[in-house]
């Protein structure tokens, strides 16, 4: 608790000494102790720490309205990639069912496959070859 009290009286007295906008100078002294003072420690070893002024609640504003921003950007190209994912997934489904209705138009006979609506698709060896040639359009132009 003692060294919560120490590090909270350095950020005040750190806050304080920046907003006047005076230098800050950090030594350690024989024990060992860090100290932080505006005005260097006379004959001791010390060194000016770099010490940024608080932001105005004006650029805090701004800098949560930027992440949220940003935040909102990522969420929305997250969405986007599982759509893409999502599909890629059906493009490569349909692409499968492309390639199989090519294999099995290669079986002698009737060709029949079910369609939308619970209908059946049924081709006759004549027209075969212009499914096919069908068939693999889609597939040269969608995969």
């Amino acid at each position: 608790m003692r060294t919560v009290k120490k590090y909270s009286l350095f950020l005040l007295l750190l806050f304080a000494i920046t907003a006047v906008g005076g230098a800050v100078y950090k030594s350690v002294d024989e024990k060992g102790a860090i100290k932080y003072s505006d005005k260097p420690p006379p004959g001791q070893k010390s060194q000016a720490v770099s010490v940024t002024p608080s932001p105005s609640p004006e650029e805090v504003k701004k800098a949560q309205d930027n992440f949220q921003f940003l935040m909102n950007g990522l969420h929305q190209r997250e969405q986007q990639r599982e759509e893409e994912g999502n599909n890629s997934v059906k493009r490569q489904n349909y692409c499968d069912y492309l390639r199989s209705l090519l294999v099995q138009l290669g079986l002698p006979g009737n060709f029949s496959t079910p369609i939308e609506g619970g209908r059946v698709l049924v081709v006759s060896p004549q027209g075969k070859p212009a499914l096919r040639q069908r068939i693999e359009e889609e597939l040269n132009n969608n995969c």
